[in-house]
C-alpha cells in the first residue's frame, strides 16, 4: 500500500497535514463553513485535484500529496539500515515484504509526530528534535 501525505495551505497561509482523504475534505469544508455560496468539497473533487490534474480550487490556496517514504526519505533509510544491522546482529534475515511493513509502521509513528507538530505550527527543527527525542532515528 502506497502512503501518501496531504498538505492543505489555506487561505490565510496556515498548514494543514494529513494521511487521510476524507479528513482534508473534512478540514477543507469546516475553514469555509461561513463563506456564502460556498460548494463544499466531496472525495471527487479532492481526487479531481489530486490524481486527475484539475486545476480549479477553491476556498484554499492550494492541495498537495506527497510519497510518505520520499518525504522522510533520510529517516526510513536510517531506519532500514539499522534494522538490517540488529538483524544480523541475533543471525535473522527479513524478508522484503517483513521490511516493508516495519518501514510502513515506521512512518505511522513519524506521521502521528510530524502532523501534530506541523498542525500546532511548530517550527522544523522542534519536530526533528522530537523525533530525535523518542529515540529513533538520529538524522
Amino acid at each position: 500500500m502506497k502512503l501518501t501525505i496531504y498538505k492543505i495551505i489555506m487561505n490565510d497561509d496556515s498548514c494543514y497535514f494529513t494521511d487521510n482523504r476524507n479528513n482534508l475534505v473534512e478540514v477543507i469544508n469546516n475553514a469555509n463553513k461561513d463563506v456564502e455560496n460556498y460548494k463544499p468539497y466531496t472525495i471527487s473533487t479532492i481526487n479531481g485535484i489530486l490524481y486527475n490534474g484539475n486545476k480549479i480550487i477553491r476556498g484554499v490556496k492550494s492541495v498537495e500529496r506527497f510519497n510518505a517514504i520520499d518525504y522522510y526519505n533520510d529517516y526510513v533509510n536510517e531506519y532500514t539500515e539499522q534494522l538490517i544491522k540488529n538483524a544480523e546482529k541475533q543471525n535473522k534475515h527479513y524478508s522484503p515484504s517483513t521490511i516493508k511493513r516495519f518501514q510502513h509502521q515506521f512512518i505511522t509513528l513519524l506521521n502521528a509526530i510530524e502532523f501534530n507538530g506541523r498542525n500546532s505550527g511548530e517550527s522544523d527543527e522542534v519536530i526533528k528534535n522530537k523525533i530525535n527525542a523518542i529515540g529513533l532515528i538520529k538524522v
